[in-house]
């Protein structure tokens, strides 16, 4: 059975994620706003209709600018997979990096708002020169109602995790991760387009 977290911790991580997922919210509502969809056959893009909300404030781009703000990240990309979670993928040079955007003082107003770290330490269990690092979080929005227990919206699913690519790999005209992130024996290649699009 697995160990149960501490009130405080589970706390401070209930009011931390909450906030990551209002900001991972507001960018799934701008990526599927007006601007992101195909017009529909015979109506020119402005007359359309935009029945999805888009927030007046878009705090998934404000949490990404300030993680791109961060001395060693390399970038950030939000996404949303077919399973239903929102993503936010963000690239760090090594755990120095990572442990500045744990500094910043957006994130520093999130921990006081949860009170604190809790009995927490961060990347504790990451060795001091990892490099290479790549922070997700994701969130599901539940449609049936119900609801992780504290949460001011109803998410069924919320984590964050940490990644380290690893010396290896081959891409064709671009990759997920940042190119400006050197990946040892990667082979990157750009090869020219076939095609009526060409």
């Amino acid at each position: 059975m697995p160990a149960r977290p501490s009130l405080r911790r589970l706390s401070a991580l209930v009011l931390i994620a909450s906030a990551a997922g209002l900001a991972l919210v507001g960018a799934v509502h701008a990526a599927s706003s007006q601007e992101g969809r195909p017009a529909q056959e015979g109506r020119p893009a402005q007359d359309q209709p935009n029945d999805r909300p888009v927030p007046a404030v878009n705090m998934g781009e404000m949490l990404a600018g300030a993680i791109r703000s961060v001395p060693g990240c390399y970038g950030v990309e939000l996404a949303q997979t077919q399973s239903g979670k929102s993503v936010i993928m963000a690239w760090f040079e090594d755990k120095d990096a990572v442990m500045r955007w744990y500094r910043h003082p957006m994130h520093r107003g999130l921990m006081g708002r949860a009170g604190g770290a809790g009995d927490r330490t961060p990347l504790e269990h990451v060795p001091d020169d990892a490099k290479n690092l790549m922070v997700v979080a994701t969130i599901t929005m539940s449609d049936d109602g119900t609801q992780i227990p504290g949460f001011p919206m109803p998410i069924r699913q919320i984590s964050i995790e940490t990644y380290q690519s690893m010396p290896t790999g081959i891409s064709l005209n671009g990759r997920l991760s940042p190119s400006s992130m050197k990946i040892p024996n990667l082979e990157d290649h750009a090869v020219e387009l076939t095609g009526p699009g060409r």
